[in-house]
């Protein structure tokens, strides 16, 4: 029998859920199911777990969220108990039979984690999930009539090699405050080279909010601290033509901004 026929049978039915999570290169997979469940040498954890119903919206191309409740001790879960990670997380939900010899699976949801809730006790935090139809028609903004470059650095318009070693630092992280990382040799690559830019650690990834010589102050600190340990900075733009886009990274040809933007407005002031 195929998934559909258990699935509109009146007695041959089991329906089990699998949710298997990408947390940035790493999968957590649980089951619903009282036993673990493998598919394709994948194992999916009996774990409680458990989901509001899945309701088609209004706008089909929204749909609703979904909330996914796990254990406080929950081992996806361990990476949003301090601060909210810098990896993305998705959720990919199968459906399936567990009496069905062939293990057909379905997809009945795909999305991405927004936000996790935890109770007051931490016994347990609920996944706030949104539909990835739903980020599909989200409103991104049009590029603007400014100074300052449109581009992201290091994307597909800005063309400015993210992985070159001139760009790519490895350094040896010395002491961590709270959200300061001293990193000897840090400085000497300018007064703002990496300001920003980012730190990527154990693949997390902290934005550079400030420099001052070997300092670097990080918008959130990481989870784990780096102290003592090798660390990727990576170079950081604040959009400028001048100071970044010509004299950093020589790069003005694909400049995103409007330099020539008059200060004032003759509409305003007059001619």
């Amino acid at each position: 029998m195929t998934f559909a026929a258990y699935e509109t049978s009146a007695e041959s039915g089991q329906p089990i859920e699998l949710y298997e999570f990408l947390f940035g290169s790493t999968y957590y997979r649980y089951t619903s199911n009282s036993i673990d469940v493998v598919i394709a040498g994948a194992t999916f954890t009996a774990t409680p777990i458990s989901r509001n119903n899945l309701m088609a919206s209004k706008d089909d191309k929204q749909g609703d969220r979904l909330q996914v409740t796990v254990p406080g001790n929950n081992l996806l879960i361990q990476n949003y108990t301090n601060i909210v990670p810098g990896k993305r997380t998705t959720l990919t939900l199968y459906q399936m039979h567990r009496n069905d010899p062939a293990l057909e699976t379905i997809i009945a949801f795909k999305g991405q984690v927004q936000s996790v809730k935890f109770n007051d006790n931490y016994a347990s935090a609920q996944m706030e999930i949104l539909p990835i139809t739903a980020a599909q028609v989200r409103l991104i903004p049009r590029e603007t009539y400014q100074n300052l470059c449109n581009h992201m650095l290091y994307d597909g318009r800005c063309q400015v090699p993210e992985l070159s070693a001139t760009w790519r630092k490895m350094l040896t992280v010395l002491t961590v405050v709270n959200t300061v990382l001293t990193i000897p040799g840090a400085g000497a690559c300018g007064s703002d080279f990496f300001v920003g830019g980012y730190v990527l650690f154990q693949g997390d990834y902290r934005l550079v909010a400030a420099q001052d010589s070997d300092d670097l102050t990080l918008l959130v600190p990481f989870s784990v601290s780096p102290a003592g340990q090798i660390v990727i900075v990576q170079a950081g733009c604040k959009h400028r033509l001048i100071a970044d886009c010509q004299t950093k990274f020589a790069n003005v040809s694909n400049f995103g901004g409007f330099p020539f933007v008059p200060l004032k407005n003759p509409f305003n002031t007059g001619i």
